[in-house]
């Protein structure tokens, strides 16, 4: 693993009909990926989590041999693209790859993460990531991010640039998003 590579591949919010409310790729423009790939990358996660809610599965980990049946067995359902170059990129997209997610309320917070990354480590982010809305939005909601996607890009943004983290003091992250005020409220809260 190189130090330029990145650890964290996509993050992306669905609400629990499987819609997707927000998402993001990092390094897209590094790995060629295009537009055909993330959008099939985003049906395979979005059908995953369907399956995964009607099955009931308590676990918040897929590996990288779960993540790429269910890929292809979406691909040979629906082929996507007779274009190698683009089978090729999702290809590379999901090797060594694994997926972390975690419900709250009535939504599913989802990241693509590189599987060298410690899982315990990405699905604190996503709390953290959580709370940082919940002190944005005063308890996050799905309506929340329709309404004011960006606010919740902004504090992803703060969270997670290239891929890699890059804050995760949640003192100096409220301080840096909201100011001293919202600080100090959201101190008072807890």
């Amino acid at each position: 693993k190189t130090s330029l590579q990145n650890m964290i591949k996509a993050v992306f919010i669905l609400n629990t009909n499987g819609e997707l409310r927000l998402f993001k790729f990092y390094g897209s423009e590094n790995n060629g990926t295009s537009t055909e790939v993330r959008t099939h990358l985003i049906r395979c996660i979005t059908e995953l989590m369907a399956e995964r809610r009607r099955l009931r599965l308590k676990c918040n980990f897929v590996d990288r041999k779960q993540l790429q049946c269910i890929a292809v067995r979406h691909t040979q359902n629906r082929p996507f693209t007779k274009n190698e170059k683009a089978l090729k990129s999702f290809d590379m997209l999901l090797h060594n790859t694994h997926l972390v997610y975690q419900t709250y309320a009535s939504l599913q917070f989802v990241m693509l993460v590189d599987d060298g990354e410690n899982l315990l480590a990405m699905l604190d982010l996503l709390s953290l990531y959580v709370q940082l809305l919940d002190a944005k939005y005063v308890d996050v909601c799905e309506y929340d991010i329709v309404l004011d996607p960006h606010s919740a890009y902004y504090v992803l943004q703060g969270l997670i640039t290239d891929g890699l983290v890059c804050e995760v003091n949640t003192d100096v992250l409220l301080k840096e998003m909201f100011g001293s005020e919202k600080q100090e409220s959201v101190s008072r809260g807890s």
